[in-house]
Formats: structure tokens, sequence, C-alpha cells
């Protein structure tokens, strides 16, 4: 991948112990449900999540434990095959992807649940809160979504 030069890995590696790094903190200085405030819009919030975006399926950890696996089992796989094909924003996008749900899923088996810390909204009107893992999820499949509608783009093994 050229955006990284030859260290996509070392890269991966950075998000997911920032993302684990970050949740240890959270753990270790606040008390589940404790709240901090940093702003007026945004909080640091410790909560607990066994399901999946906003606290939807609770209780169904180990379920999204194994179906995390199998994903992933399934984005290396593809990516192996496809992988000279690819354009960088879509390595980059799949090098997000990965490393956030790699995040999650080490806290669902070591923790039975993923740790959520980040908390914005004003008053009544909160967004349910997330942590880096998620949202290395939502940048890169933003970038995967722009990079695969983006108009006048064909891959390389497409093009005439």
């Amino acid at each position: 991948m050229k955006i990284f030069g030859k260290r996509p890995f070392m890269f991966f590696a950075l998000l997911v112990a920032l993302d684990q790094m970050t949740k240890y903190i959270v753990r270790t200085r606040l008390a589940l449900g404790e709240s901090v405030e940093v702003t007026f819009f945004f909080r640091l919030n410790h909560a607990v999540n066994s399901g999946v975006a906003f606290s939807m399926f609770q209780g169904a950890n180990r379920f999204f434990a194994v179906f995390s696996m199998l994903v992933l089992a399934g984005i290396f796989f593809w990516y192996r095959k496809n992988r000279s094909f690819l354009s960088a924003g879509v390595k980059l996008s799949l090098l997000l992807i990965v490393a956030g749900a790699v995040g999650n899923l080490i806290d669902r088996i070591v923790h039975g649940h993923v740790v959520d810390f980040l908390l914005f909204g004003i008053g009544s009107y909160q967004w349910p809160s997330f942590n880096v893992a998620d949202s290395c999820i939502t940048v890169g499949g933003l970038i995967l979504f722009y990079n695969i509608l983006r108009p006048g783009r064909k891959p390389a093994h497409l093009k005439d």
C-alpha cells in the first residue's frame, strides 16, 4: 500500500493499540456509567456494549464475536485474491475496517463486551457512545463507499 510505504501493518498495529489504550484508560479511570464533561457537546462516558452499533441486540456478545471472526476471515481471503486490483483508497478503507473490527473483537473476547466512551450531544439529544475502533470502521466504510461509487473509475483489470 503506497500511502503507508511498506508498513501498513505498523499503521494497523498503531490503530489497534490506540483503541486498546484508550479503552484501558477509560476502564481504569472512570467507573462504569461515570461521565466527564470535556465541552458542552462532548463527554467521556464509560459505557459497555455487548451488542452492536447503537447498543442494538444487547447480550449477543458471543454471536458478534464469532460473526466478527468470520467477517475478518472473509475480508482476509478476499483481499489476498484481489489485492493487485485494488486502489490505495480501497486498501486504506479495508485496513481501517479490519483494525476497528480487531479492536472491538479483542474487547469481546477479553471482557465479554465492548467499551464505549466517546459521547457527543447537547442536552437530551445524545449520539450513542462509541470508541476509536468504531471510528475506524465508520471512516473506513465511508472511504470504501466513496471509492466504490466514485464516477469515472474502473478497476485496472476492467479497463479496455
